[in-house]
């Protein structure tokens, strides 16, 4: 049976934000070591929001795609 169009939308939303959020996770990795490395404060604390941005982000894209599990059980046990 074809998803909806509506489906697929949240699907590649819910993916795309688990994605910007694994990138967003790994660029603050980056910039933490390069700020212990070069003992600057300044990269460490920004590579900290950027990575606890990532985890946000992700943390919305799981949820989107608990939701949309939840909507696709209740259109399955829906009675017409």
């Amino acid at each position: 049976m074809p998803r909806d169009v509506n489906e697929r939308d949240a699907s590649h939303e819910q993916h795309r934000r688990k994605i910007e959020g694994l990138a967003d996770e790994a660029a603050g990795h980056v910039k933490q070591g390069l700020g212990k490395a070069t003992g600057n404060g300044k990269p460490q604390a920004d590579g900290k929001a950027q990575r606890l941005e990532g985890d946000a982000q992700k943390a919305v894209g799981k949820a989107k795609a608990k939701d949309g599990v939840e909507d696709a059980a209740d259109t399955v046990t829906s009675k017409p």
